[in-house]
């Protein structure tokens, strides 16, 4: 599907002066959103492949599942497993310690069993 958008102008007029409003809506937005949830279910499985055997630091687990940018491994892969409660900090006091580590919940480890796929 294109870049097609559809745009809506507001005119408002009080006190005599006019201000304009310009918003910008993408008609192909449900089908992204679609998109990306199936795209993070599966990054998030990888790293919890990752993780399923010992605690790693960021840049371990970004070597095991094969990437070197770390803002992708940080947004994409990291941040949804912790968000779902599938990951979490070895050191949450400390989140920017450079010991820092990453290990499956129990949640985790529960959708790590066959079965739960």
């Amino acid at each position: 599907m294109g870049n097609r958008a559809m745009v809506l102008e507001v005119h408002h007029t009080a006190h005599m002066e006019s201000m304009r409003l310009r918003f910008t809506v993408t008609l192909a937005e449900q089908i992204t959103v679609q998109k990306a949830t199936e795209q993070v279910t599966e990054q998030v499985r990888r790293i919890l492949d990752c993780l399923k055997n010992e605690p790693l630091g960021a840049r371990d687990a970004m070597q095991s599942i094969g990437l070197r940018h770390r803002p992708t491994f940080l947004y994409d892969y990291l941040q949804p497993a912790m968000d779902a409660g599938l990951v979490e900090m070895t050191q949450p006091e400390s989140p920017k310690s450079p010991t820092q580590k990453y290990r499956l919940t129990a949640k985790g480890k529960h959708e790590q069993r066959p079965g739960n796929h």
